[in-house]
């Protein structure tokens, strides 16, 4: 599976009656149960459009406006994603289950493949090195220090996602 799988996938589970639950919210809100594979195709759909479309956007953003007005799109994307959501599960029933992190962290370690860990691991790399760089030769400093957060942060989430991981596949082979 892929790295836009490992995004998407948290976000469902399966309930005691074998019915598939939405959770739009994560592990905040109510869960949305799926009607049909069709329904739940189309979800998956557009939640792996979004999350490619966000990441463009954040990109071609960076690059050409420099600054903070990379992120002008986060409004945009909230309000794309509540519009959409609410399209495609309109009229479906609410359920009461809840989500838990550690079930989306499960689930996210499943589904990611060791490739993208190597991959994000490299762009942590990019990312303290483009820090340092934004702190001794830069003039916008205030990129080193959210270069240096943000680093932190995903080194912290990949590090915990790949030791989940290993202990998957380790009581794998018991």
């Amino acid at each position: 599976m892929g790295i836009l799988d490992s995004l998407v996938d948290p976000f469902f589970k399966k309930d005691e009656e074998g019915r598939t639950l939405y959770f739009p919210w994560g592990n905040s809100g109510s869960a949305i149960v799926i009607d049909s594979d069709e329904t739940e195709r189309k979800i998956r759909k557009f939640l792996k459009l979004t999350f490619l479309a966000i990441f463009v956007a954040f990109i071609v953003f960076v690059n050409l406006f420099e600054g903070w007005w990379a992120l002008t799109i986060i409004p945009v994307y909230l309000v794309w994603f509540y519009v959409g959501i609410r399209i495609l599960t309109k009229d479906l029933p609410r359920s009461p289950e809840k989500l838990y992190v550690s079930e989306m962290r499960l689930k996210q370690a499943q589904t990611i493949g060791w490739f993208w860990i190597g991959l994000w691991a490299l762009t942590i790399i990019f990312m303290f090195w483009g820090a340092i760089w934004h702190f001794t030769e830069g003039t916008q400093s205030y990129w080193g220090i959210f270069l240096l957060a943000a680093s932190i942060f995903l080194l912290v989430f990949l590090f915990r996602l790949a030791r989940l991981k290993l202990q998957l596949s380790k009581n794998a082979k018991n």
